[in-house]
């Protein structure tokens, strides 16, 4: 079925009303997708449960995806929820634990984990597009009003992100004048100041077809580390977490301080890296993805600290409590410019990894504690 909203007003009979549209083609056809998963795994201890090893190994196909593909804008739509494609998830994790010192007074524990998912299109039938460069057919899934992403190819990593290479600014009119690949056919674009794409397949003029795979949303690996230390009364632990490999298209500007941010041409600055600040100056720009956009999201995250104090026991009323403080969120070593690395603007939409559309930076917090033992 389709899906109404209430939004807006129109002028009906000398009255203003509240507009009721379909904003979304409806699909009768559309079904559940069907998932088949394998599962192989391990648990082992060592030294007297000192030491812990787990393994695991999964396998999960699923056909009839349930996806929202472009569709021509003839429908009066931009996209449908279809049933299209099918995906192969593989993943491997691998965790360890270990006492690594017990005495009377110090103890030192540690717990770490990491995993590696692949996501593969197994099947995308005739597509909804076809490669212009290639001939192989592909889905566009509909993502952010935006052509060039993310893309699922038969046998590919699903979820690219496709979009154009900026190799430099035309530094002055002769330049753009003489370059002899057209930016558009009309050449247009050709103005001091404004930027030069790659031509990716060399026909000698920028199309939809000098598009080319950017990265994807998702990262090789993921991985945490836990340690607890307790030195008589106290206790200490540690958390960190970390992505690596993964990419990330950024819908907004980043640190001012970096030039690739903020040094735009001028008839004084000509030799810039960023195009003029003016909104005629590309008209790609917000309809496409760039390299420029996109960005390494690995990180490195003190995701939470706590450092406690027991009371001894035999000291009344006091004995046995557990004061803390506990810090989250405290360090984040990263090269990406935005709020935060570890974001999924989309949502839970399909292939939605690797979005940042400004989504809120997450809050350092301070927490001072008590706990009782009755």
């Amino acid at each position: 079925m389709g899906l109404w909203t209430i939004g807006g007003t129109y002028s009906y009979d000398d009255q203003i009303v509240n507009r009721v549209n379909l904003s979304r083609i409806s699909n009768p056809d559309l079904k559940w997708e069907t998932t088949t998963q394998y599962n192989v795994g391990l648990d082992a201890r060592f030294l007297n449960g000192k030491l812990g090893f787990t393994f695991d190994y999964y396998l999960k196909d699923t056909e009839d995806l349930i996806l929202p593909v472009v569709i021509p804008k003839s429908t009066g739509f931009d996209s449908s929820i279809q049933n299209l494609g099918e995906l192969r998830n593989t993943g491997l994790e691998f965790g360890i634990d270990a006492a690594l010192a017990s005495t009377e007074d110090f103890s030192w524990n540690i717990n770490a984990n990491v995993s590696h998912i692949e996501s593969k299109a197994t099947n995308v039938g005739e597509g909804t597009n076809i490669d212009p460069n290639t001939q192989e057919p592909y889905i566009e899934v509909a993502k952010w009003n935006r052509r060039g992403g993310p893309r699922l190819y038969e046998g590919q990593p699903a979820g690219q992100i496709y979009g154009y290479v900026i190799e430099g600014v035309f530094r002055d009119q002769s330049q753009a004048d003489n370059w002899p690949v057209d930016m558009d056919p009309q050449r247009n674009l050709h103005q001091e100041g404004f930027y030069i794409y790659k031509d990716i397949n060399g026909d000698g003029i920028i199309t939809d077809a000098d598009q080319e795979s950017l990265g994807t949303g998702q990262p090789d690996y993921i991985f945490g580390l836990t340690n607890r230390f307790k030195y008589k009364a106290f206790d200490l632990s540690l958390f960190l977490q970390g992505t690596t490999g993964s990419d990330i298209v950024m819908f907004y500007s980043g640190d001012a301080d970096k030039a690739i941010n903020s040094d735009f041409w001028t008839p004084d600055n000509r030799d810039a890296l960023v195009a003029v600040n003016s909104s005629s100056n590309n008209s790609r720009k917000g309809l496409t993805f760039d390299n420029r956009q996109i960005q390494d999201g690995s990180y490195l995250r003190l995701k939470n600290i706590r450092l406690g104090y027991t009371f001894p026991d035999d000291i009344g009323l006091l004995g046995g409590l557990n004061i803390y403080l506990n810090a989250s969120n405290l360090l984040t070593l990263t090269t990406y410019d935005g709020y935060n690395p570890d974001v999924n603007s989309g949502g839970g939409e399909a292939f939605s990894e690797g979005f940042d559309a400004g989504v809120y930076p997450l809050s350092r917090t301070y927490t001072l504690g008590l706990n009782f033992n009755f």
